[in-house]
């Protein structure tokens, strides 16, 4: 086999998008650094993000390897040459102690950006972007693009301040963050105290149905044309059930690939990413694979936006 073929599927170590596989972060400076988040003691029901990382690992093997680039055949263009793409392992989540996991992120994160390298989280549950978002603190401001059917901003469910409702909540008190822009939310499980929060704090809320109108399109991406560095977030329950079965809190009604791939797109090329994570991946109640392999597409394609 010659070296510039890629090895068999089902051979060799199962890495993100077959990349190799880096532990230490001062090998990792002006890298793509993938890291999974075996965590998901913040969910309220329908377990199992845990497990995701892993299926997601799996089903983005099929995507790599990235060294030689990849070829998009939409545009014609051979796509993602231009930056180095690792594998930085899992952050060591704790059984039963979440704010001890949500420690964990938040010190991976900030060492990969200590590092230089470019933190890509994959969950997991929601919970962990507040942790990543702390993980930020020390440098420049941003601001937060979250794509999501809810808007995550209790400040405690059931007295515990690490849960999955919580992580835009968390992200909010980070004094770093200058903006956060909410997209895709709906469904009955918003409460009202949580939403006047968001008002109040100046946040951009563009409900699901809103952003059917090109008015709602343009103030979210007037909005990202005013933060120089953005951290994105998304959540695979913004996706339609039909298509992304595999969540722990689905919501009809939600997004189709196609505007989650052009939105991003658009966060890539209107400010500078300082990390992006993708959460609720629940093999436990996927169809198929069919969420895993979603949410492996939807970080190449951003990969792929942001590198030329």
């Amino acid at each position: 086999m010659s070296s510039s073929t890629p090895p068999p599927l089902l051979a060799g170590a199962i890495t993100f998008y077959r990349a190799p596989a880096v532990s230490d972060p001062s090998a990792m400076r002006g890298a793509v650094a993938v890291v999974g988040v075996p965590h998901d003691l913040g969910v309220g029901s329908r377990p199992g993000a845990r497990l995701g990382p892993r299926a997601v690992r799996e089903a983005s093997m099929r995507l790599g390897p990235l060294d030689a680039g990849v070829f998009d055949v939409e545009t014609g263009r051979l796509r993602l040459t231009g930056r180095r793409v690792v594998d930085a392992g899992d952050v060591a989540a704790l059984r039963s102690q979440p704010e001890a996991s949500l420690d964990a992120v938040e010190a991976a994160v900030a060492a990969l950006a200590e590092a230089g390298a470019l933190p890509v989280l994959i969950g997991g549950d929601h919970s962990l972007t507040g942790a990543a978002v702390r993980g930020l603190a020390g440098g420049a401001p941003f601001g937060v693009l979250q794509i999501d059917a809810h808007l995550d901003l209790e400040d405690r469910v059931a007295g515990s301040r690490a849960t999955s409702s919580s992580p835009m909540r968390r992200a909010a008190e980070v004094a770093s963050v200058e903006r956060i822009v909410q997209v895709g939310i709906r469904g009955p499980r918003t409460s009202g105290d949580a939403y006047a929060f968001a008002r109040e704090r100046g946040h951009l809320v563009v409900t699901r149905d809103a952003f059917r109108r090109a008015d709602a399109r343009a103030e979210v991406l007037a909005a990202l044309d005013g933060m120089e560095r953005c951290y994105v977030t998304l959540d695979m329950d913004a996706f339609d059930p039909a298509i992304a079965p595999g969540v722990s809190a689905p919501e009809p009604d939600g997004f189709d690939y196609r505007t989650v791939k052009e939105l991003l797109a658009q966060a890539a090329a209107r400010t500078e990413l300082v990390a992006l994570d993708v959460v609720e991946v629940n093999p436990l109640v996927d169809v198929q694979g069919a969420t895993s392999n979603l949410a492996a597409v939807a970080v190449l394609d951003l990969l792929a936006a942001l590198i030329p």
